[in-house]
């Protein structure tokens, strides 16, 4: 028989079963805990799940809990595979046909980007060509001056004129060779469009970001402003901003800042705490009642329950997501299913960063100062550096290395192939609180309220520009050469 008590914090019946006690005593429904991690019954005891569901009044509730979760994820997993069971063929169908337009629509949109992209190109080289033309018109007038004809035509002198041809006649000779062979340095035009290389093109066309205009000493501020929910902030294509409206928090809010106007996508029950937007441009997002939705055009593409929604850290790309939950066990998800490809178990050392590097190579810096390098294919972690602080921070500095953040303010460049170190530079007395990819070889990151834009150089960490900032929580470099700043209030500002 079931037995409904009643929740000290919102007076509501219901099953004993998601009634959890507190560390302070008070008993309350399993959902206000998920749902928050301040004190909302007794301002002296910070709330922390982890030690409330370990307490042994709990501990086999939870168990029962997710017991229970499972079963009914099971149950739907089997509804949905008994339906796809009366006609797969159709089933399979569907989803190709829209792949095939979707590859349709794709490289017509990828034609007219890349004729834009070799006009802009090819109208540069014209532009270029118009200066040298315009400095070899300026710089042969005044050698022709130099020439006096009437003086030259009247040596006859055999030594003379070997003197006024060195001097003077072979230079401006030499130099009318050189407008004559006016060419680029590299005249190969050839361009092999394997699937590789198509690929590459596809993908700048997508993500490539004009950061050489990120000057950070000259940004300013503008009045362009939006208060989000969460601190994941990601940009989609278009250039639109993602992140939760403070309004109503189980809406994803896209913000486009150049006409400050907003859209919610509704489609969750719950509160969302994560979202972000993933390499193809489609949005993620993830709510407390553990439900994933994928969006593509504003429209739910896809959507599927996870086991919980208690994990160190999230990671989405390469149609996929990754997750290293705090029992763990690192989860990969397969976005375009919903199914578990791979669930094992992982280093027992809570998670402080994360970098998804590759499709099956996933990066994990620990709290006993390890970083550890995991094969999601094979399940295993194949490589371990140990450092001498915890790392806080990391991100992809080339295909070769990734650049660390430490504690004690070290920057440390990793070789990914001997997963040594190869440098460490003593850049602050703090913790280096994040650090985010730009392009190849340069990285942002924040010190001592100073944003700092670094490139490696020839094995050297140097600083291409700097501006300091007394509130921020987080950054976003646009593509547009912009900068999101995200404030400890979560207050989203555009500088330019």
């Amino acid at each position: 028989m079931i037995s409904n008590k009643l929740c000290e914090f919102c007076n509501k019946s219901i099953d004993d079963l998601y009634l959890i006690t507190l560390t302070c005593g008070f008993v309350v429904c399993y959902d206000h805990i998920v749902d928050s991690i301040d004190f909302f019954m007794c301002h002296e005891h910070l709330i922390n799940k982890n030690t409330c569901f370990s307490m042994k009044k709990n501990r086999n509730k939870i168990e029962e809990i997710n017991r229970l979760s499972q079963i009914k994820l099971y149950q739907t997993k089997l509804n949905e595979i008994k339906e796809i069971k009366n006609d797969p063929k159709y089933y399979v169908n569907e989803f190709v046909s829209s792949l095939m337009n979707k590859i349709d629509v794709r490289r017509e949109q990828i034609k007219l980007d890349l004729n834009l992209s070799v006009d802009k190109a090819f109208d540069d080289f014209y532009d270029q060509a118009d200066c040298i033309k315009d400095n070899y018109e300026k710089f042969l007038e005044l050698k022709l001056k130099d020439l006096d004809f009437s003086k030259l035509e009247k040596i006859l002198d055999i030594k003379e004129v070997q003197i006024v041809e060195q001097n003077q006649l072979n230079p401006f000779l030499n130099l009318i060779e050189k407008i004559k062979n006016i060419d680029f340095e590299n005249s190969k035009f050839k361009l092999n469009f394997s699937s590789g290389d198509f690929g590459k093109i596809i993908n700048i066309i997508n993500v490539t970001k004009l950061t050489t205009s990120l000057a950070l000493s000259q940004l300013e501020k503008t009045s362009k402003s939006c208060p989000f929910a969460i601190k994941f902030i990601s940009e989609l294509p278009s250039g639109e901003i993602v992140n939760v409206s403070c309004l109503k928090r189980d809406n994803v809010s896209i913000w486009n800042y150049e006409t400050d106007t907003y859209i919610q996508l509704e489609g969750h029950k719950t509160d969302v705490f994560y979202t972000t937007v993933t390499s193809n441009g489609l949005i993620l997002s993830i709510s407390s009642d553990a439900e994933v939705i994928l969006w593509e055009n504003d429209k739910v593409k896809n959507s599927f329950k996870i086991f919980s929604i208690t994990y160190y850290m999230i990671k989405c790309d390469f149609s996929r997501l990754v997750l290293y939950d705090t029992s763990f066990n690192i989860s990969v998800f397969d976005l375009t299913t919903g199914i578990t490809i791979k669930d094992f178990r992982a280093h027992e050392s809570p998670v402080i960063s994360s970098l998804y590097l590759t499709e099956n190579e996933y990066i994990t810096s620990h709290e006993d100062k390890t970083i550890r390098l995991w094969n999601l294919e094979s399940c295993l972690n194949i490589k371990t550096y140990t450092e001498k602080s915890r790392v806080f921070s990391m991100c992809k500095l080339n295909n070769r290395e990734i650049v660390l953040g430490t504690e004690n303010g070290e920057l440390v460049r990793l070789n990914l192939i001997s997963f040594k170190k190869i440098q460490t530079a003593k850049v602050s007395q703090s913790a280096i609180e994040f650090i985010h990819y730009v392009e190849e070889n340069k990285f942002i990151c924040l010190i001592q309220k100073h944003l700092k834009l670094w490139f490696n150089l020839d094995g050297t960490f140097r600083v291409l520009s700097r501006k300091k900032f007394d509130n921020v929580q987080d950054v976003l470099s646009l593509r547009n050469g912009k900068l999101l700043v995200l404030d400890n209030s979560l207050k989203a500002t555009i500088w330019k």
